[in-house]
C-alpha cells in the first residue's frame, strides 16, 4: 500500500568505500604503505578477493588466532606478497558492526533490513521476512546470504520464516529491475513530468509510483 512504500524505506551513508577504507588502514598497520589512488584500487581487489563474511565474528577472531588456515596471499603489482589472515573477515564485518571504524549512529545491516520490514503493515511483515532480495556489490561477500539469514533469525519474532535470497547478478538488481520496469506497458503512467514535479516534490513519486 502507499503507507506501506512510504514508510518502509531507510538508507545509510554507509558502503563498500568504506570497508575499502578500512581494510587500507589495516594494511598501513601492517607496515604497507598504501595511499595513492592505484594502491586504492590494489586494496578494493583484495577486499574482493579475499575477503569473506563470517558466520560469528567473535569465534572466528578466536579460531584465526590458532590457526594458519586462515591465511591467504596475494601479489602485488610490484611481485611483493602480502599475507592476509583476520583483515580478511574483519573488514566485511563493518557492515553489519560500523562502530569497528570508529562510525556512530549508523545501523548494522541487519538492523536496517529488520527495522524497513517492521515499518511495514503488520499484515505483510512475515510475507516480507520471507522475500528479503540482497543486492548490490557489497553481498557479493563470501556467505553474505548466510549471515544475514542467522541474523535476521536471531532479530525476527520467534517462529518466522526468514528467507533470503542472492542471485549471481545481484550487483546488477538495480539496473535490471529498472530495465525491467521500463519494459512494461503500464510504465508511462508512473512517469513524473517537471509540471507535476514542481507541485507536489518528493511525495508525488510515493503517490504515482
Amino acid at each position: 500500500t502507499q503507507s506501506t512504500w512510504a514508510h518502509n524505506q531507510a538508507s545509510v551513508a554507509f558502503g563498500g568505500c568504506d570497508v575499502t577504507e578500512y581494510l587500507t588502514k589495516q594494511l598501513q598497520l601492517q607496515g604497507y604503505p598504501f595511499s595513492t589512488p592505484h594502491d586504492i584500487d590494489i586494496c578494493q581487489n583484495i577486499k574482493e578477493t579475499l575477503c569473506y563474511v563470517c558466520s560469528n565474528y567473535t569465534s572466528e577472531v578466536e579460531a584465526c588466532s590458532v590457526k594458519q588456515s586462515f591465511q591467504r596471499d596475494y601479489k602485488l603489482p610490484d611481485g611483493v606478497v602480502i599475507t592476509l589472515s583476520q583483515s580478511r573477515f574483519q573488514c566485511p564485518e563493518l557492515l553489519f558492526s560500523p562502530e569497528m571504524a570508529g562510525i556512530q549512529n549508523v545501523q548494522g545491516l541487519q538492523h536496517l533490513m529488520f527495522n524497513c520490514v517492521n515499518r511495514c503493515d503488520a499484515d505483510i511483515r512475515k510475507e516480507m521476512f520471507s522475500n528479503l532480495v540482497l543486492a548490490g556489490g557489497n553481498t557479493l561477500f563470501p556467505k553474505m546470504e548466510e549471515r544475514i539469514h542467522r541474523e535476521l533469525l536471531m532479530l525476527a519474532p520467534k517462529g518466522t520464516p526468514v528467507k533470503v535470497t542472492a542471485l549471481p547478478e545481484r550487483q546488477y538488481a538495480a539496473w535490471i529491475g529498472g530495465s525491467i520496469l521500463a519494459s512494461l506497458h503500464t510504465f508511462p503512467c508512473m512517469w513524473v513530468s517537471k509540471l507535476e514535479y514542481d507541485e507536489y516534490g518528493l511525495g508525488i513519486l510515493h503517490r504515482k509510483c
